[in-house]
Formats: structure tokens, sequence, C-alpha cells
């Protein structure tokens, strides 16, 4: 829970939910059910039934399902059964912002991404509202309230099902629903969170593709943090899924003792012996959590909290321990801002917002630069892509049970449990939903106020668990073409299939394909391959470039180059080269296909038009390799963040897409996705403004939602 009860409410609670309930089950069905459990001590709810729900906490893809299967099982009890949606989590209950869920309404947010049908809020529950609860439900003649959230939401919801539980005057039971893409809420009674198989999907499918980026292009490192919060389920899961070369789990650096400058220097290392191989990049991916389970760094937050206490907020490192101030100044100069800056009302740090992606990247980067080896990174932080993604499969069906059996508790009148479906594993027909006791999964906490109070607990990785275990990479074997191929510039979707289809018409013909790699710098050294169905059958339908690699000098607009390139197509005896590229490869292959002509070689040269830009325009050209794959990745990350935005209505996302010169892609993006602003380049260019209308654009629309109380938008 968000905040803790009082002592004396605090005390109540544990002396209530001590009581010894045990699980339940009941009959398993995939959907609607009639199946339910009977039992003597309280008779089942004969009439229409009355039943209110609030979402609470981050967005989690699959929540629209919960609702969906708790609509659908209350009507199925009984047409005249009503569902009550709050907006907004817990404030909307404070505030009596509700509505009445209807299959018309409904219909529309099935197996979708996103909170936006009812919004979620962090509200927090107090002695001084706890009685509003209760005031509202009697109102409403609620026979029951659900709350889907993660441990704290549903610690929200056992302090609520105990108060209403003990009072004469109220009727509703309470009934949660464990929601959370970190996967932290995990334990003997609930074998997954919804939300975690979807999120996990998307970040590993995201974190693929940088893989396959840096494979293709060969030149850069890139630093990237998972969402996760303090545990590291996310991260573990994303990094089997995608092999990357580092990952670092926070529980590990926890159990090793791993320092910062412990973590930084095996980096480097890592790093060094890549470059050695003529591997000048690679993947490293951090948990959100990771900082904070540095001890050194443990120490560091707390005796800065202590120095800023006393200092009214000012901070005096020399009031640091050596270690601590040591550790300070090896800090770079933002994130040391960052610590003083980003902190809670109670004056922690919140770690969670500390960029770690970017603190480990910049620290790599001054020690390699020292050792003169050059050096390329970037750093990225996955997470809101993710809360909002289209629920998987297993979600939609996940989530459709979670909510038929919320309802069949509150039907069988049950207080305090939260609804559970066992046995995962198999087909969703023989799943086994179940309603486990909150009481269960609680456990007294100490907090920093000296008091202790009830709450689930998040669940950390388990190092000694079956999922830590690693397998061994797969390699990928390259062995030996009439026809060559080269990819001259940045990788597209697609080219792969080019090849693909290349070789599948020559070969059938008898003749060889000669993969040039690196593009051209291959051609011109002659560092070929030949290729075979066996090296292309990994990267059919695959994006990126690694099955070659693409070039990064344009040198064929050089004419000893172009005569180089003659030499080398007549050694290998070669009928054709096709030049796989953008618009500027197109004008490299223009070049060497007029000389090859002067020359009256025997070699002709074709060209491939391959951006996802689509920057390369004719009449005869209707588009681009990769432009299609690009823009509906952006669309579908864009619209992600889209309904993120319309499920907590607060933040303002600003977002830049690839594409140079063309705004094509922005553009397609737009077009699929409705942003409330967009910039094309070439709009505000013809226009001639400045930076200054850019801002004035942008903040009138800021201004005019904000009158009518809209504080998000994507732009």
């Amino acid at each position: 829970m968000e905040e803790a009860m009082s002592a004396d409410l605090t005390s109540r609670k544990v002396a209530y939910t001590s009581e010894a309930r045990q699980p339940e089950s009941f009959n398993p069905r995939f959907g609607p059910s009639t199946g339910v459990l009977h039992d003597n001590r309280k008779p089942e709810l004969q009439q229409p039934v009355r039943v209110g729900v609030f979402l609470s906490g981050g967005p989690a893809p699959g929540g629209h399902n919960v609702i969906s299967g708790l609509f659908d099982r209350l009507k199925e009890y009984h047409r005249d059964s009503v569902l009550i949606g709050f907006r907004g989590g817990l404030e909307g209950l404070f505030a009596k912002n509700y509505f009445e869920v209807t299959d018309d309404l409904l219909s529309v947010f099935r197996n979708s991404g996103g909170f936006d049908f009812l919004w979620s809020g962090r509200g927090k529950l107090t002695d001084d509202n706890i009685d509003i609860c209760k005031q509202v439900v009697n109102e409403l003649l609620l026979d029951g309230l659900v709350v889907v959230g993660g441990d704290g939401s549903n610690s929200v919801a056992a302090f609520l099902s105990e108060h209403f539980g003990k009072s004469l005057d109220c009727h509703c039971n309470v009934i949660g629903v464990p929601k959370t893409i970190d996967g932290d809420l995990m334990n003997e009674a609930i074998e997954v969170s919804f939300g975690f198989d979807t999120a996990s999907r998307t970040y590993a499918e995201l974190i693929g593709n940088l893989c396959t980026d840096c494979c293709s292009g060969q030149g850069v490192w890139h630093f990237i943090r998972v969402m996760g919060r303090t545990a590291s389920h996310l991260t573990v899961e994303v990094a089997l899924q995608t092999r990357p070369n580092l990952v670092y789990i926070g529980e590990e650096v926890e159990a090793n003792n791993t320092s910062l400058r412990d973590i930084i220097k095996e980096i480097v290392e890592v790093v060094i012996e890549r470059y050695k191989q003529g591997k000048e990049y690679g993947i490293i991916i951090l948990s959100e959590g990771l900082i904070g389970f540095i001890a050194e760094i443990k120490v560091l937050l707390s005796e800065i909290q202590k120095i800023l206490a006393n200092n009214e907020n000012e901070m005096d490192s020399d009031q640091l321990t050596e270690n601590s101030k040591n550790l300070w100044f090896y800090l770079p100069e933002q994130i040391r801002v960052q610590l003083l800056s980003d902190r809670e009302a109670s004056g922690m740090v919140q770690v969670a917002k500390i960029a770690t992606e970017r603190l480990i990247m910049q620290l790599v980067m001054l020690e390699i630069r020292e050792r003169n080896i050059p050096f390329n990174a970037t750093h990225h932080y996955f997470g809101y892509e993710g809360r909002c993604a289209m629920p998987s499969n297993f979600d939609c069906n996940y989530c459709y049970n979670l909510g038929f059996t919320a309802a069949t508790l509150i039907k069988m009148r049950r207080n305090g449990y939260i609804a559970t479906v066992k046995h995962l594993e198999n087909s969703p027909d023989m799943w086994t939903p179940c309603g486990v006791p909150f009481c269960r999964m609680m456990h007294m906490l100490d907090m920093a106020n000296c008091t202790r109070v009830p709450q689930i607990i998040r669940q950390l990785v388990d190092l000694n668990g079956p999922i830590m275990k690693s397998s061994a990479d797969s390699t990928v074997r390259a062995p030996p073409l009439n026809v060559g191929i080269a990819i001259l510039s940045r990788q597209a979707p697609g080219m792969h299939n080019v090849i693909w289809g290349i070789f599948e018409r020559v070969t059938e013909k008898g003749g060889k394909v000669f993969g040039f790699k690196c593009g051209t710098q291959g051609i011109v050294t002659k560092n070929y391959t030949i290729l075979t169905a066996q090296d292309l059958l990994p990267f059919k339908n695959l994006g990126g470039a690694d099955l070659l690699g693409r070039g990064r000098e344009h040198v064929l607009l050089n004419h000893q180059a172009r005569k180089q390139v003659l030499q080398n197509v007549s050694h290998l005896n070669l009928d054709a080269l096709i030049l796989i590229g953008s618009s500027l490869a197109m004008t490299e292959a223009t070049y060497l296909a007029e000389y090859f002509e002067y020359k009256r070689a025997h070699c002709c040269v074709i060209g491939v038009p391959a951006t996802a830009s689509n920057n390369l325009t004719h009449e005869l050209l209707e588009t681009n390799i990769g432009f299609d794959t690009a823009s509906k990745i952006y669309a579908g990350l864009v619209g992600n963040v889209l309904a993120d935005a319309a499920s907590m209505p607060k933040y303002w996302h600003f977002v830049r897409l690839m594409g140079k010169q063309a705004s094509y892609e922005v553009l397609e993006t737009a077009l699929q996705t409705h942003p409330n602003v967009v910039i094309i380049a070439e709009e505000y260019g013809a226009a001639q403004k400045t930076i200054h209308d850019i801002v004035k654009d942008i903040a009138d629309v800021v201004c005019k939602r904000a009158e009518t109380n809209k504080h998000q938008s994507i732009m």
C-alpha cells in the first residue's frame, strides 16, 4: 500500500486478517461458466448483483479483459446485474466519479491494451478516507468491489475488506485481482500477474531489433534499462529471449556485493575484448532497480539524505565519509544533480528515476576513451512502451478468467480474497480458477517511522531458481556464388528477403551468389562469402542486415574505387552486381553502371531501393523497402504511449522519430495514431518558422488542453 495506516487501524487489521481461511477452487472453465462452489457458511446471492470495479497503479496489458470477464459473468448470473466503473482508481471511489458499464461501452475495449476505459490512479488509503469508501459503496448498494492492482493496491483491498467486514451496516465484499508487468506479485498462490507476458514480449522484440541492428551496423554499443521497479523479473525474461552480451540483475549484484566500479570494469573488459575481435558493438541490459542494490550507492544515498535533512536541503560533500565522498565525485555531474533533485516528499531519493543506463554508459565511455579505443554508444529506457501494448493471447485469456473468477467469488459472497488462476502452463480449458485470502499473502513490514504494517510483499528474483540457468548460444555457420550482392547503406526491414529472393532465383538456374561483406568495403577489398541455403535459413523473414553487414563509406563516387571494383568483379566472373540501399546508394550504383558500360564490362549493375525513410521517390517507384515495417513499428509504439497517456492522464510525451531529411515516417505514424501535435520539418521549413515558433505552437496546444482539464498528450 502506498501509505501506511495508523498504528491503531493497523492493529485492527492484523487481528482480523489472521483468521485461518483456506484457498478455494471451483469449476475451471474458459470463458463464462456455470460451475460454482457451494458451502454452508454464506448463501449465494440469488438476486441481481451490483459490483464496483476500479483500476489502480500503473497500466498493464489485459486490464480491459478483466472488466470484460467480470461484466459477462455478472450478466450471466442475472441480466439485471450492474457493474459500476470508478474512473481514476481509488480517487474515483472517493469522489463518486463513476458510470454504469454497458456492453456497448465495453465492446470497443475488449482484447485491447491500456487502462483508458476506466483510467487508473495511485490513491492512498488513510484513516480519514476509509469511511468515505464505505459510505460510497453503501450509497450505491454494492454487493462487491473489485480492485485491480499490484502489491500495494491489493494491500489496500485487504484493508478495505477488513473495514467493510467489521461494519454491520456494510455488505460489500472486496476482491483483488493481481496486476503488474513487473512480475513481483508472484507467490505460492499467484503463478504470475497479468501483463507480465505481454510486457516481456514487447521489450524482447524491441531489444531483439536492437540486437539485429547493432549486428548489422557493427559500430554501436546499446545500454538498455528495462522497467520493473525493484525486482528484475522482466530483465531476466527479456535477457533469456534476446541473449545480450551482458545483463546486470540487481538481486545478483547485491548477493555478490558488486560495486559500481566492478560493474564498469567488467563492461570495459568486454568492450576491449570484442574490439580485439573486430566487434565494436554489443548489447547491455540493466534492471530498473539496479542502482538500489549496489551497497556503496545505498550508503551514499543514506548519507545524502541525512546531510540534506540537517542542512536545509543544502548538500555539503565534506560531510560524507571517505568512501562515499570518493564515490560522489566518481559519479558524472549530471547524475549528482539528479540525486539531489529527484526526491520524494519524505526526502528519499527516487531511485527508479535515476537514468542508470546513462550513468553506466558515461562511466564506461570515460574509461574506454582513456585507452584511445573507438567507442560509440547510445542508451535506451524501455518502460511505457510495454505497459499499454496490445495484450498477448495468454494475457487476453488469463485476464478474462480473472474477471470471471472475481465475479464468481462475489456471487459466492466471499470477502477479502484475491482472484487467481492455477495451472497456467496448460491450455486455458485446463486452468483452475481459485480464490485465495489476502491474509495468506500478507506479512508484517517494518517501516521507516518504526511502525509495523501488514503488506503483500514484492517477490524478487530467486537467484537459485531454474529461470537463472542459462542455455548455450547457438552459432550460425557462414560457408560458400555469378551474381554479387552488397548492402551500401543503413539497414532497412526486408533486406534479408531481397537476398533470399535473389538466391532462390539464381541458384535454381545453377548459379552462385557472392555476398560482399560490409558494403562497398567488401567489394573493393574482395571480402565476400559464397552464400548457401544454410546461410540464409536463420535470416529469412528477419529484419536487419547482419547476414552481410552494411556499408559505412560511399566510396563508389571515387574513380579509383570504381576501377578496383571492375577488376574484382571481372576476376570473380560476375554477371551482375546488385546494390541494395538508400538514395545515395542508388547514386553510387548509377555511377558504377555508367563506368561499367563505358568499359564494356560483362557485369551489369542493378539497384534495389531500401530505406525506411522512404526518401527515394519516382513516378515508377511506389515505395521503398522497409518503410511499411518501420512506420508500423513506430505507430505501434506511439499508440502504446497514447494508451498509456490516456490511462494515467498526467504526462506529456515528446516523441522524435528517425527519418533524416524526409519526414515520411513521421507523417505516416501520425496518420495512423492521430497525436495532438505533429512537427513536420518540411512544413515548418517552408513556412520559415523558427524554434521559437515551434515552442509557441506546442505551448498553445498544452494550454488549450489544460482548459479542458486534459493534462496529457503526445507530440
